[in-house]
């Protein structure tokens, strides 16, 4: 599948509201980083410049800013839990697999030790509710596209991660 500027528009407009590496070669700084605030499928995306004005860039000289799903944050992982189980009555232990992947188990308030509960991870190629993926999304999680062959941003080179952005 190819990877047009419309199907990039697609995805970047999921993630209006995280921030954007624009990396533009006619900026005399060379770029600049921003939060999306729209997307165009012709002027490319709307972002707030931080000098204050917001300018449109082209998506192809736009990064976004995401977090590995592997990095996702305690609170973020239980948030996802009570969206996937929909029950306020149920109490969550979590802990990180051998592959660093969140691995949560829920069960009833008060029954830590009953047979039934339900076990999640989170991190690895776990279908997820559509709700729990809007979640993550808007949390700035690197989450895999159907539009995009079923890759993450990262992998398919349209973002790059906060860590990897420090070290640079």
């Amino acid at each position: 599948m190819k990877t047009t500027s419309e199907i990039i528009s697609r995805v970047f407009a999921q993630y209006i509201g995280v921030n954007v590496k624009v990396e533009n070669k006619d900026y005399l700084s060379g770029g600049y980083t921003g939060k999306i605030l729209g997307v165009c499928t012709v002027q490319g995306l709307l972002v707030e410049h931080p000098q204050g004005s917001d300018g449109h860039e082209p998506v192809k000289c736009c990064k976004l800013i995401l977090k590995p799903l592997s990095a996702i944050t305690d609170e973020d992982a239980i948030e996802v839990t009570k969206i996937e189980i929909s029950r306020e009555d149920f109490e969550y232990e979590f802990w990180k697999n051998t592959q660093g992947l969140k691995v949560i188990k829920s069960f009833p308030k008060g029954e830590r030790g009953s047979s039934w509960y339900k076990i999640l991870c989170i991190g690895g190629t776990t279908d997820l509710k559509l709700e729990s993926c809007q979640y993550l999304i808007s949390k700035g999680y690197d989450m895999t596209q159907y539009l995009l062959g079923g890759k993450t941003l990262e992998k398919s080179g349209l973002a790059i991660y906060e860590n990897e952005l420090v070290k640079k």
